[in-house]
C-alpha cells in the first residue's frame, strides 16, 4: 500500500507537507474487490499525509478487515509481524522500508515514558560510493586540505585516526570505498535495525504457518543511473532477503523501485527482488489546477520531468503477478504472469495505470527480460503459453 488512504469527509483539507492528499476512502472498496486481504504499509509514500494520514490509513484498513504490517504508533507496532487466518493456516507478514539514514520517517521504540514516535518499520542504510584507489587518494587529499583548517574553530571535528583504513573514507557526509568499478553503489544495513527485523520475522514464523517478508526498496546500483530505472539488485537486498529466509520467511517480496528485478530460489524458498507496481493511480491534481495551456493529463504524458517519466517510461508500466505452489510445505513451482499497465501508450489516459492482460508480444518481452535478469541467481525460467514457469527440484534433506 504505497501511500495513505484518507477519508476526505473526515479530513476535507490537505494534510501533510508533500501536497499529496492520499487515495480516497472509496479506494478501500476497490482494494477489497481485488481480493487483497493482507498488505505491507512500510514505504516512502506512507507518510505523505504526515502522521495523521498514516494513522488514518491504519484505521481504514482495520475497519476494512485488511491485515497490515509496517507502520504504527510506535516501532513495536510497526516492526511486529501481523497475521491473517485462512482455511489452510495462519499467514504472517513483516513489512520493511529500506530507508536512507538521513530520513526521519522511521518509528521509534517506547522507552519508559519517552519515545514511541509513530512511523514506519525502517531498515536504515548507509550508501557507499565506489571509487578507484587513485581516486581515493585524490579524495583523501581534499579531505586533508579541509582538515588543515581545523585550528580556525574552537570545536573542530575529530582528528584522523592513525590506523585509518586506506580503502574507505567519509567526505562531505558521503562514504566512499575502493572498488573495481567507479560509480557503483554499495550499502550498509544498520545493524540494530537488521537484528530486530530478523527477530520479528523469526518470531512471526513461530506464530504462523506461512511467513512473508517484504521490503520496499528504491536503492540502485549506479551513481550515473536514475535509481528507479535499475533492473539490477542492490547488494544489501540480496543479503537481507537471504537472512529473512534464514530466519523463517517462506517468501521474500521486493518492490518500490518501479522496475522488474530478478527471481531467485534460495534454500527452496522464492525471492522476488522486484515485482514493480500493480496499479498506478493518476489523480494528483483534480480539479484542474490554475495556469498553463496543457491539461494535467497532457503534462503527465510528456516524456521528460518527474511526472511525465512515470507514464512514458516503459520500464514503469510492466509488472508481475507471482503464484507459488507448495506441496506439504515444499516449493514445487513458481508461475510468473506479466501485467500491462499501458506500456505501449496506445490506451486512453483514463485506462493508463490499470493492470490488464498483455498482448502476446509484450508478455514474451517481459518474460524474456525476467529470464535474463534472473539468470545470475541460477534461476531457470521456461516460457509456456505467456507465463513464466520455474519448476523446483526436491531439495536435499
Amino acid at each position: 500500500m504505497e501511500g495513505p488512504l484518507i477519508d476526505h469527509d473526515r479530513y476535507p483539507y490537505s494534510i501533510g507537507g508533500a501536497g499529496f492528499g492520499g487515495a480516497p476512502a472509496s479506494a478501500l472498496a476497490a482494494i477489497k474487490a481485488m481480493g487483497v486481504r493482507i498488505m505491507g504499509t512500510a514505504n516512502n509514500m506512507a507518510m505523505d499525509a504526515d502522521i495523521t494520514g498514516m494513522l488514518e490509513t491504519i484505521r481504514m484498513l482495520d475497519e476494512g478487515g485488511i491485515v497490515h504490517a509496517g507502520s504504527g504508533r510506535n516501532l513495536e507496532e510497526a516492526r511486529s509481524a501481523q497475521f491473517l487466518g485462512t482455511p489452510k493456516g495462519v499467514v504472517g507478514l513483516v513489512s520493511v522500508w529500506a530507508m536512507d539514514s538521513a530520513r526521519r520517517d522511521g518509528a521509534t521504540y517506547r522507552i519508559g515514558d519517552t519515545g514511541g514516535h509513530p512511523g514506519l518499520n525502517a531498515l536504515h542504510l548507509t550508501m557507499q560510493g565506489v571509487v578507484t584507489a587513485e581516486q581515493m587518494e585524490q579524495l583523501r587529499k581534499i579531505r586533508d586540505s579541509i582538515y588543515a583548517r581545523r585550528s580556525e574553530v574552537f570545536a573542530p571535528v575529530a582528528s584522523v585516526p592513525a590506523n585509518e583504513r586506506k580503502d574507505r573514507l567519509q567526505l562531505f557526509s558521503q562514504d566512499f570505498v575502493v572498488g573495481a568499478k567507479p560509480g557503483d553503489l554499495r550499502y550498509r544495513m544498520g545493524p540494530d535495525d537488521l537484528r530486530e527485523i530478523l527477530r520479528s520475522i523469526r518470531n512471526g514464523k513461530q506464530y504462523s504457518d506461512f511467513m512473508i517478508a517484504t521490503g520496499h526498496c528504491h536503492q540502485g546500483n549506479y551513481a550515473f543511473q536514475t535509481h528507479t530505472y535499475d533492473n539490477d539488485v542492490p547488494d544489501f537486498l540480496i543479503e537481507f532477503a537471504h537472512k529473512a529466509i534464514d530466519n523463517g520467511a517462506d517468501v521474500f517480496v521486493g518492490h518500490g523501485v518501479h522496475t522488474l528485478r530478478g527471481v531467485e530460489i534460495y534454500k527452496g524458498k522464492p525471492i522476488f527482488y522486484g515485482v514493480n507496481t500493480f496499479v498506478y493511480q493518476y489523480q494528483w491534481s483534480l480539479p484542474q489546477t490554475a495556469g498553463g495551456e496543457m491539461a494535467d493529463a497532457e503534462e503527465l504524458m510528456l516524456p521528460t520531468g518527474f511526472a511525465g517519466s512515470r507514464v512514458t517510461q516503459p520500464e514503469r508500466m510492466e509488472s508481475l503477478l507471482t503464484e507459488s505452489h507448495f506441496d506439504n510445505g515444499r516449493l514445487t513451482e513458481v508461475r510468473l504472469s506479466p501485467v500491462d499497465l499501458g506500456q505501449d501508450l496506445t490506451r486512453s489516459f483514463s485506462r493508463t495505470g490499470i493492470p490488464m492482460t498483455p498482448q502476446p508480444a509484450m508478455a514474451e518481452h517481459v518474460l524474456e527480460k525476467i529470464q535474463r535478469i534472473s539468470k545470475p541467481f541460477g534461476t531457470k525460467i521456461k516460457i509456456e503459453n505467456g507465463v513464466g514457469v520455474i519448476r523446483v527440484e526436491a531439495a536435499q534433506p
